[in-house]
């Protein structure tokens, strides 16, 4: 709920008026805020099994994060989470049912 609350706030109040986090140019804040976010992309299916289709949701967050991976070294870097997606799917489904269980915990919190 609480990083929920922090995409809206980057989405609507950031993004949705620059091109990056603090202004229209690239930051610290943009390179921080960017190796979190970017796992949402790599591992949405965790959070389309949740009816959570964050694309849809947060298209400036996803602008944003297309400008991101058009950085010069950015593959390089972040070549290792290709990798992991398909292990982390892997783990997903080996533990579906206590990610059920946690998701059914957070809706009731509603």
């Amino acid at each position: 709920k609480v990083a929920m609350n922090a995409l809206y706030h980057i989405e609507q109040h950031r993004l949705a008026e620059q091109k990056y986090i603090v202004d229209d140019a690239l930051s610290i804040a943009d390179i921080a805020c960017y190796e979190e976010v970017i796992q949402l992309r790599f591992w949405s299916f965790i959070l389309r099994d949740a009816g959570i289709e964050l694309q849809t949701q947060f298209p400036n967050l996803y602008e944003w994060m297309d400008r991101m991976q058009c950085l010069e070294s950015h593959d390089d870097t972040h070549r290792v989470m290709d990798k992991l997606t398909s292990w982390m799917q892997e783990r997903y489904n080996e533990y579906r049912s206590l990610y059920d269980r946690v998701h059914r915990l957070t809706v009731d919190d509603k």
